[in-house]
């Protein structure tokens, strides 16, 4: 049946002359350039038959042009239209409110200007591209932003009951009259969906909507009509791939029940089941299911029903399989929420020892999956899960975190796994910096300051030097950490940092082992000039340009000019 709405404005206003007008009487009148894009036209000029035009989408002002140039080559269009309101100066404030708050509101006024209500989706798209342009911030990518808010724009289309939606490329939007009953047209748009992907979404339509508005389609009839396509999706389960639409029927069936449940008695055994969907499922069909519903509080226990009710006595091994399925870390859409309320499930069915007592053995196995382990982290306080979580938070769990990071956790946007490596990357970064500094602080305090004092601090007074000492050096990396800029990339900052302690200890130990002559004072002269080239590269590097292997190279040559020319400005060192 059809319920396009009669258009409510007909043709548009679009001559050159009735566009001089209107720019003669002080407002702007409006075009359409086949490659600038929207112009707005300013001003005319009688003597020289010029239009002054800005095409704000090329960023050009007050642009002259011929008026014999606009017959056949550049429309005028309608100054009251939709597209003409977004750049006149006195409405783009409103249009540009309207396009961030009612993406649907701006389709139907654009519907409204076509003399049948309705247009292509090139048209369309086209027009709402020029809308969303003009209320864009400076700065902002037109082509990814416009994507980004049509496609939320869409959706918010695809649930207006005015509008047309096509399910195409290139089909045509159209007005529609505003439904009398919401039911019957819903299930009218359910009865001619092109595909079952489409019945399905409008079938969880129904399910969302208020009874009260949807009642009238609540019938037997209808109960019998979205069975049969349920039932007719079942059997090409046995030709395809089993599980690729094992969770979009059983999603099917749970919204049939749901829509029908008011008005039909024991909806639930009415063929196909839900529980016939469970029959079909393997294990690994199960974990597939499970990953792949929409992850509510309600279909994951639903699903836990229904598993427990087909698999009776051996359920709990069931759930038990799920929970250690290795497709449960690698879900893109995550797998928090189906692993914590499954844990919970259990728990309620007074299986918390044997979840504890499962855990544990993974645990030991490296069995405990990622999502497992987020879980155990995240409950680590929790007193209804104690436990369960006490016996796991133990040195097993670091192991079985870094086990569970792998190339395909880091590679992966798995939002299941990342937060594994992000918390042992962490933890191995702090015990990293922490060996360091108190490395630091201990060398600063018995190599150069023991030496200066006339007697040995108290072992109070030297602990609270140390953690002093660790205070300061943690207060310097923070501040050179956020503020201090390479001169350079990373690799040839570390490879010259390091040249200052290498060139100088390479260069004393040579001499030290075959070099008779050497002596201390050469010594002192290899360590600072050895760190000339570095320290200048650090310093004067943004300033001036210094070549990294230069400043290595030159390290281990001021290092041996200074061992050599040192050692032999002083005196030799004693052989006896």
């Amino acid at each position: 049946m059809s319920n396009k709405a009669p258009n409510p404005q007909g043709g548009k206003i679009n001559s050159l002359q009735a566009a001089i007008d209107l720019v003669a009487t002080g407002q702007p009148a409006f075009c359409l350039h086949q490659a600038w894009g929207i112009g707005v036209i300013r001003a005319y000029d009688e003597a020289t038959k010029r239009l002054t035009v800005d095409f704000p989408e090329q960023n050009k002002k007050a642009h002259a042009m011929d008026a014999a140039f606009f017959l056949g080559k550049i429309e005028v269009i309608n100054p009251n239209g939709v597209v003409a309101k977004a750049y006149a100066d006195t409405s783009k404030a409103e249009i540009a409110n309207q396009v961030a708050n009612d993406p649907a509101g701006i389709v139907k006024a654009l519907l409204a200007e076509y003399p049948t209500g309705e247009c292509t989706s090139y048209a369309l798209e086209a027009n709402l591209d020029r809308i969303y342009f003009a209320s864009l911030p400076a700065g902002k990518d037109r082509a990814t932003s416009f994507k980004a808010w049509w496609t939320k724009a869409r959706a918010a289309l695809r649930k207006d009951r005015a509008i047309l939606v096509p399910e195409r490329k290139g089909g045509l939007y159209a007005l529609l009259e505003a439904p009398k009953d919401l039911g019957e047209d819903l299930f009218a748009q359910y009865e001619s969906a092109p595909n079952f992907e489409r019945k399905l979404v409008l079938l969880e339509e129904l399910a969302d909507s208020a009874s009260a508005e949807t009642r009238s389609a609540a019938t037997a009839a209808n109960l019998d009509k979205v069975s049969a396509d349920l039932a007719k999706e079942i059997k090409k389960l046995e030709t395809a791939r089993k599980r690729d639409n094992l969770p979009a029927i059983l999603g099917g069936i749970w919204n049939r029940d749901k829509f029908f449940r008011s008005a039909v008695e024991n909806v639930e055994t009415v063929s196909p089941t839900a529980s016939e969907i469970i029959a079909l499922c393997t294990e690994s069909d199960l974990a597939f299911v499970a990953l792949n519903i929409p992850h509510t509080t309600e279909k994951i226990r639903s699903l836990l029903d229904l598993v427990r009710a087909h698999h009776g006595d051996n359920w709990a091994e069931r759930a038990f399989d799920l929970l250690r399925n290795r497709d449960i870390g690698g879900t893109k859409s995550g797998s928090a929420k189906l692993v914590s309320e499954s844990i919970a499930y259990l728990c309620d069915q007074e299986l918390a020892a044997a979840v504890a007592s499962r855990f544990a053995q993974w645990l030991e196995t490296r069995e405990l999956r990622a999502p497992v382990i987020i879980w155990v982290i995240k409950n680590r306080d929790s007193k209804k899960y104690a436990d369960i979580v006490g016996r796991l938070i133990n040195p097993s769990l670091l192991g079985a975190i870094l086990s569970s990071i792998d190339t395909e956790s880091l590679e992966s946007n798995s939002t299941a796994r990342i937060p594994l490596a992000n918390a042992a990357m962490l933890a191995a970064e702090m015990s990293t910096d922490s060996g360091y500094m108190l490395t630091w602080a201990t060398v600063i305090y018995n190599d150069l300051i023991t030496p200066c004092l006339r007697k040995p601090l108290a072992p109070k007074q030297q602990l609270l030097l140390t953690r002093l000492l660790v205070l300061a050096i943690a207060i310097f990396l923070l501040f050179y950490g956020l503020w201090y800029e390479l001169p350079g990339n990373a690799w040839d900052y570390l490879a010259v940092t390091g040249n200052i302690y290498l060139a100088s200890v390479f260069t004393l130990l040579v001499a030290g082992l075959y070099w008779p002559r050497g002596n201390a004072t050469g010594a002192g002269a290899a360590l600072i000039l050895g760190a000339i080239g570095p320290l200048a590269f650090l310093i004067l590097g943004r300033t001036y340009p210094i070549a990294p292997e230069v400043a290595g190279a030159s390290s281990f040559g001021l290092a041996a000019l200074g061992m050599i020319v040192g050692s032999l400005l002083t005196p030799a060192p004693s052989t006896q």
